[in-house]
């Protein structure tokens, strides 16, 4: 595997590995193979009987058209709490329009505070996604349970 070192932590440059290849590859090719196949049925078969073929055909397509190939795929993501709190983030973004919105329509003092409750909130967001940023579920546990030990040590 091709990287280089930054502060003792190996930074892949491979632009893809296996499993996304692999991904992207199936997401490619279900339509492919489900278009083909309704194509090869109405071409080459009048019964009615093959509508069952047909109909799989569509649900190929259907199925990466909705994405449910991404979510039953594996995923490499190693970084859970870097993008559960950008997640959040994204959630606060949508609630400040619309705190926006009803503040700039009305008059009513409520939108103000709620307004500046979302600001302060997304900016404690930003705060947790630089504190977790780089660091994977078990690292961060590890520095969980190091504080606690520490913690208890100072209490005794």
């Amino acid at each position: 595997m091709e990287g280089c070192m930054i502060d003792n932590y190996k930074i892949s440059t491979r632009k893809t590995s296996f499993m996304r290849q692999f991904r992207k590859a199936v997401i490619l090719g279900l339509p492919f193979i489900g278009i083909q196949l309704i194509i090869s049925v109405i071409l080459f078969s009048q019964a009615l009987p093959h509508l069952a073929i047909i109909v799989l055909g569509f649900l190929l397509v259907e199925l990466s058209v909705l994405m449910l190939v991404n979510k039953g795929m594996p995923n490499e993501r190693r970084y859970h709490a870097l993008r559960r709190e950008t997640d959040h983030f994204l959630k606060l973004v949508h609630e400040l329009n619309i705190a926006a919105i009803r503040m700039y329509r009305t008059d009513i003092p409520n939108y103000h505070k709620e307004f500046d409750n979302i600001q302060a909130s997304m900016m404690q967001s930003v705060q947790h996604m630089a504190a977790v940023a780089g660091k994977t579920d078990e690292e961060l546990a590890e520095e969980q349970q190091e504080g606690q030990a520490k913690a208890a040590q100072n209490l005794h």
